[in-house]
């Protein structure tokens, strides 16, 4: 599927500009601001007519000063801003709270509040620049909970992103509307429901869990004590007091001698004499005293 074309911020007017004041004034639209630019190379807006007439109560109320306005015909140049709120998605990985990396959409709402500084700086395109800045935020947060060994997730992405962030040299701003897991990745999958043992409606990251777990367990007890005091440093007391009370189940590192001694303990009474006889020969073919001929050994060994 082709992606839709993003439509520009914002685009010059056809005609004159004191034409272009006309059809804003009579205009029924809510979501678009007029930017006008003198001859003196400044710029000033026109909002729409419903964000006027909350200015026009402002001013009444004493909360604003009115905004002066030129003539018409001081107007070099007149351009058209779409002020309304758009919506976007980035998608993302947030570390998992059991190992694999959690797929997640950051549902966003951004829009124009300085529709003069837009046009100013050129910015044709919000969302790239929005997304920038929103990787940047997100970065920093991921690292500072790193620091502290918490788990970032999409609770927390949505507590400390959901308010309106403000980009002032872009004239633009932005919030997290929503953070919620991805159920499915979008792909188009080529197999019979529930085929490589998985469960038809599972997405690419509730499989990558399953593997991850299910290699833990595989591994033994160790590699699950050590995911847990991983992901609960704070327990280590607990990791220890279960080390000590259940020594039995975790293995020692393995030495040459332990793993002959495990081989030896495989075989048949009959094969074991049968190693004892060409080990006896190997090493009296080296000069070594075994058996009988060494002072208080009994060989073979029973």
């Amino acid at each position: 599927m082709n992606a839709a074309v993003p439509q520009p911020l914002y685009t010059a007017g056809a005609h004159a500009p004191w034409l272009e004041i006309i059809g804003h004034r009579l205009s029924g639209h809510t979501d678009r601001a007029l930017v006008l630019l003198d001859r003196d190379g400044r710029h000033s807006v026109r909002w729409p007519r419903a964000r006027r007439k909350k200015e026009a109560m402002a001013v009444r109320t004493g909360l604003e000063r009115p905004t002066p306005r030129r003539p018409a015909s001081g107007y070099e140049g007149a351009f058209r801003v779409l002020v309304g709120e758009h919506h976007a998605t980035r998608a993302i990985r947030l570390p998992g709270q059991y190992g694999p990396a959690e797929a997640a959409d950051i549902r966003v709402t951004w829009w124009v509040h300085d529709p003069a500084q837009l046009v100013r700086t050129g910015t044709e395109y919000g969302w790239p620049v929005v997304a920038r800045d929103l990787d940047t935020r997100l970065r920093n947060l991921e690292n500072s909970y790193t620091t502290a060994r918490r788990v970032l997730g999409p609770d927390e992405v949505a507590h400390h992103l959901s308010l309106p962030h403000e980009l002032p040299d872009r004239g633009l701003s932005y919030r997290v509307a929503h953070v919620h897991s991805r159920e499915a990745d979008g792909e188009l999958l080529l197999t019979q429901p529930g085929g490589a043992g998985y469960p038809a409606e599972w997405s690419a990251a509730h499989r990558e869990q399953y593997s991850f777990c299910a290699e833990a367990i595989r591994s033994g007890p160790v590699a699950l004590a050590a995911l847990w005091l991983l992901r609960r440093p704070d327990e280590i007391r607990d990791v220890l007091d279960w080390r000590v009370g259940n020594g039995h189940l975790v293995k020692e590192e393995t030495n040459w001698q332990d793993e002959m001694a495990g081989l030896l303990g495989m075989l048949s009474e009959e094969e074991r004499e049968e190693v004892s006889k060409l080990l006896r020969d190997r090493l009296l073919s080296i000069g070594r005293r075994v058996g009988h001929d060494a002072p208080g050994d009994d060989w073979p060994p029973r």
